[in-house]
């Protein structure tokens, strides 16, 4: 099912009632049921799958873990990667490879770049039972930190720190106090402090359905916590931060919330998709705290009772009369070295039918705000691309196929800053050209960089290139992540796999490969490049499926020596020729596949430094 997107070019946005909201018209199915609250620890996905061998084929870019767990955010990224001035780098993400019984092994999967290379891939946790969604950094003083949830019983929750440095092999594990009833879960962790040893925590308090209650009249209320020597002790647990109540919201849902640090000054963000946008910031390490709202969520504590269209300010860019501008809950926040905050959440529109919500996908974009910004005022700094300038971005596949989770198709923002005061922003999005083997439409991880405090942003670039990646154009790249400070490199950790969104629920998972990445910081170019390939029309393969052999047609612009190379999914090479001087114009090659499995493959077309892929099914 191909859907159109209308899209608009990017420019500065004002306030709120004119602000440009990248509209996009998904063919009538524009309403998207909201996904329920889903367990801390969801028994998704229980059939057992035996392992596979991990990719080959990797250039630049180096395969440093495995998961079959791809649920590695439900909102907000928490931090996976930490750089170090020694040419260190680590890693962290959400691990789970045993499917049946719930995901038994679940936890924190770790690995350490030590300077000349990255461990091995692990096949175990970190933490001795089974835990999730963790949130790591490392201190300015170079300790690192992991923050996960765990349980004690079905209704008994609790956050876990294990702090190590990476010269240790063994890390310290400390539960982190509190007296909430159910306990926290979600967390997200800074650090920061006058002395580089303060540890800042953000959870929520555990929902009902989990062994929770309504906590001080929020469903999952939004709690901080401190340590000032690096994870000893803790000196604020369960605090309430003002403003961050219930005179706002009835719910916070899980991970729609970020945190950061520098220095004494941080910045607590919420992206709640039914409430405000809000910050709030604290000058003194967290003793005192300040609230800024961002975007102004017309229904105050909405509470499933229903609304009227004169319940919500006019807004000329609306789809409807009952949307209201709002975001997916996936956000950033940062502060830079001055101590302004700086904000990045990725929009879309919501709407409730009685008690049911919904989302209404006619918007795609990330969002910016800092402090010189007033309430609702933004600019949309970044959105899905128009790769073939028709004016629209095609998308293939329905929400439900593509989905992470209550994200848009632009989602996952992560930002952060260098020495420089320069800021970076990575985060996912849909790409119109780029379809999986059963058709959908895959999501590529892009970067976009101010130099001026924000004022102006570079043009978005596709991270995920043949300059980095091979077979780019068929993988699936999300949950990017890059350090809170960046060095003399950009270290990115995202995951991947060649299927458009979520494995779904009780079905056979997949390998999900986690990889890294280091670029240069200083070295983007236009996104897209001009460049004249060697080929004037389409590579084509016919028969696919094909039995035997298949032929290969192509136009060349000029004589050329051609190499043909066949790969496997797993990026062995299974075949390859040359053919040398073919003429200018029409040709066709054929391919012996003699020998070769039924299943999936990869043609690759060489001419000098230049490649083309695609793909070749053998057999039915």
């Amino acid at each position: 099912m191909k859907r159109t997107l209308p899209f608009i070019f990017l420019f500065f946005i004002s306030i709120y009632l004119s602000a440009q909201q990248l509209p996009k018209i998904l063919d009538g199915g524009i309403k998207a049921a909201r996904m329920t609250q889903p367990s801390p620890l969801p028994d998704l996905n229980e059939n057992p799958v035996a392992p596979a061998p991990s990719l080959q084929f990797r250039d630049e870019e180096v395969q440093i873990g495995l998961t079959r767990f791809d649920i590695q955010s439900i909102g907000s990224m928490g931090r996976r990667v930490a750089d170090f001035p020694d040419g260190k780098v680590s890693a962290a993400w959400q691990h789970g490879l045993d499917q049946s019984g719930g995901w038994p092994d679940r936890g924190t999967a770790y690995n350490l770049f030590d300077g000349s290379g990255w461990g091995a891939i692990p096949d175990f946790s970190l933490e001795a039972t089974r835990s999730g969604y963790p949130s790591f950094t490392n201190t300015p003083n170079g300790l690192e930190v992991v923050i996960s949830h765990k349980n004690t019983s079905a209704t008994q929750w609790y956050l876990q720190c294990h702090t190590k440095t990476p010269t240790d092999t063994d890390w310290t594990a400390q539960d982190i106090p509190s007296t909430v009833t159910g306990g926290p879960v979600w967390a997200k962790v800074a650090t920061g402090g006058a002395d580089g040893n303060s540890i800042h925590v953000v959870a929520v308090a555990v929902a009902p359905d989990f062994g929770g209650v309504i906590y001080e009249g929020i469903n999952q209320h939004p709690l901080y916590y401190r340590s000032t020597d690096a994870g000893a002790t803790w000196d604020k647990v369960d605090v309430i931060i003002p403003g961050l109540d219930s005179s706002f919201y009835n719910t916070v849902g899980g991970e729609n919330y970020n945190i950061y640090a520098n220095g004494e000054t941080v910045a607590v963000a919420i992206f709640e998709s039914w409430g405000d946008i809000a910050v709030f910031k604290s000058t003194d390490n967290g003793e005192t705290w300040e609230k800024r709202i961002v975007n102004d969520f017309p229904l105050d504590k909405y509470d499933d009772m229903g609304y009227e269209p004169g319940d919500v300010p006019f807004d000329p860019a609306v789809p409807d009369s009952i949307s209201i501008f709002s975001t997916d809950g996936s956000g950033s926040v940062l502060v830079d070295d001055n101590g302004k905050v700086h904000v990045f959440y990725s929009i879309l529109y919501v709407f409730a039918e009685g008690a049911d919500r919904f989302l209404n996908l006619t918007v795609d974009g990330i969002a910016y705000w800092n402090e010189d910004f007033a309430t609702n005022e933004r600019e949309v700094i970044a959105a899905a691309p128009d790769l073939d300038g028709d004016g629209v971005v095609t998308v293939t596949g329905t929400f439900d196929q593509l989905r992470y989770n209550n994200s848009n198709f632009t989602s996952f923002p992560t930002s952060s800053i260098d020495d420089d005061g320069n800021i970076y922003l990575v985060y996912s999005t849909i790409r119109e050209d780029f379809l999986d083997f059963n058709e959908l439409s895959i999501r590529h991880i892009f970067i976009i960089k101010s130099s001026d405090g924000g004022l102006t942003w570079s043009e978005p670039f596709d991270l995920i290139n043949p300059d980095v990646v091979e077979f780019y154009e068929f993988i699936e790249a999300q949950y990017p992540s890059i350090p809170a400070r960046i060095g003399d490199k950009i270290e990115m950790v995202y995951m991947q796999d060649f299927d458009a969104g979520l494995t779904p629920t009780n079905a056979t998972a997949t390998d999900q490969y986690i990889m890294h990445i280091s670029y240069d910081k200083e070295t983007f170019e236009p996104n897209f490049s001009n460049e004249t390939t060697p080929f004037s029309s389409e590579v084509i393969l016919v028969p696919n499926p094909a039995f035997g052999k298949a032929s290969v047609q192509f136009d060349l612009r000029e004589k050329s020596n051609v190499s043909f190379h066949i790969f496997d999914t797993l990026g062995k090479r299974v075949y390859s020729s040359k053919v040398e001087n073919l003429q200018a114009g029409n040709n066709t090659e054929w391919l012996n596949l003699e020998g070769l499995a039924n299943g999936l493959y990869f043609v690759q077309l060489a001419i000098g430094g230049q490649k083309i892929t695609k793909k070749l099914v053998i057999g039915e």
